[in-house]
């Protein structure tokens, strides 16, 4: 398809007007004239922003806001209007960049299954079974068609041919990137917070270390921020909806592909760190070793003039306390040496097992980064808590970022 044709379907596009919130937009007629794929970054950011607003209106699907006052009733699943606008960019880009369509057609395949995935979360609350076999399943017409390279490049030295063992590690990572910013979740903005941050920082990767795929991925990632922009700012802190688990499979699987586009499948996995640790912490809880309530978020407290965030705490009972043995009590007891959880009457003078062999029941904070935050830092508002995650994921990226330069300064 030509550049001119594109121009014109996008003009006429924009002056269709399909969502009531794109009355009186007009932006258009101004920038209609430059190159197409240029403009992708601004009409999914503007798209993503007010089909967002459209699906709140419609949505018969609302979650309880538990870290206000007084708890409200916020729309769900709103994440679905973000995923969609990706999607619609993903094609743009092919239109504009033919030498480029099959793997980006494919990879809008991926994260269309994706979506698929969480909007049936969404709606039929899922099991772990399908949250790890189905990740599998989306990333097969990517797999099918990758032809970038296969090998590890390792620090001072040199390259490491991994073959096979490349797409099964691949697979592997499927499931970690489309889980990985579910499991961090539970206050308003974090999750939509976590894919700006890395999808700016990618940018600013691909600028510092250019290479043929460079355009292309920045291209992407800036689509990626600016759709995920559009939603942040009806999700950012205090909500007026919840990005869903269609938000969060969406993005993590959106990151892993733009890494395998871009040939940065290393430096992407790379600033998924603070979710990595989040989900090392968390593995006790989703084992079953330790008991896992049905939500980790932190808990309230009630002050005067407002409430602050707390860490949220699981009651582990005698009785399960004994009858998984010594197991649970090892990880719980290296979980609170490391400062990563926190039983409450224990001080450490005493054995875990004297202190649950006294008592009926012992309370154990929740073991993930939102809490281990609240644990060191104290008690704070759901805002502050939210600017102390990104600063932590934003902290993780800049690492990375300093750490590759420092491999080719000396390397």
């Amino acid at each position: 398809m030509s550049e001119a044709v594109i121009k014109g379907i996008a003009g006429k596009w924009m002056d269709f007007r399909v969502f009531r919130g794109f009355r009186g937009f007009r932006v258009f007629r101004v920038l209609r004239e430059a190159r197409s794929e240029y403009l992708v970054p601004v009409v999914a950011g503007v798209f993503s922003y007010n089909l967002s607003r459209f699906f709140m209106r419609k949505t018969r699907s609302f979650g309880v806001d538990m870290h206000k006052r007084e708890a409200t009733k916020v729309p769900e699943a709103v994440g679905l209007g973000c995923g969609i606008s990706f999607i619609c960019s993903l094609f743009w880009v092919a239109m504009s960049l033919p030498e480029h369509k099959e793997p980006l057609l494919m990879s809008a395949c991926t994260v269309t299954l994706n979506i698929l995935l969480g909007y049936i979360d969404d709606t039929m609350e899922l099991n772990w079974l399908c949250k790890l076999v189905f990740p599998l399943i989306a990333l097969s017409p990517l797999m099918l068609t990758y032809s970038g390279s296969t090998s590890l490049q390792v620090p001072f030295g040199g390259c490491i041919e991994l073959g096979w063992v490349f797409y099964a590690a691949l697979l592997v990572l499927s499931i970690f990137f489309t889980n990985a910013i579910n499991i961090l979740s539970g206050i308003n903005g974090v999750e939509s917070g976590q894919v700006l941050v890395m999808s700016a920082f990618l940018v600013v990767d691909r600028v510092v270390f250019p290479d043929t795929k460079g355009s292309l991925l920045i291209l992407l990632s800036l689509s990626l921020f600016s759709c995920t922009f559009g939603l942040f700012l009806l999700n950012r802190y205090p909500s007026q909806c919840f990005v869903g688990d269609t938000f969060c499979y969406f993005s993590g699987s959106s990151l892993m592909c733009l890494g395998l586009l871009g040939g940065c499948s290393k430096t992407v996995f790379s600033f998924f760190l603070p979710q990595l640790v989040n989900l090392a912490v968390s593995v006790p809880q989703l084992g079953g070793v330790v008991p896992c309530p049905r939500h980790r978020m932190p808990g309230l407290c009630a002050v005067d003039g407002g409430v602050l965030l707390v860490p949220s705490q699981v009651k582990i009972k005698h009785s399960e306390a004994f009858k998984s043995g010594r197991l649970m009590r090892w990880v719980v007891t290296l979980l609170c040496r490391l400062g990563l959880a926190e039983v409450s009457g224990w001080t450490g003078g005493e054995t875990l097992y004297s202190l649950m062999k006294r008592n009926k029941a012992v309370l154990l904070t929740n073991p993930t980064l939102l809490n281990i935050i609240l644990l060191w830092g104290g008690p704070m508002t759901e805002y502050a808590l939210f600017k102390a995650a990104m600063g932590v994921q934003a902290l993780a990226c800049a690492l990375v970022i300093l750490l590759k330069a420092l491999c080719v300064w000396y390397g």
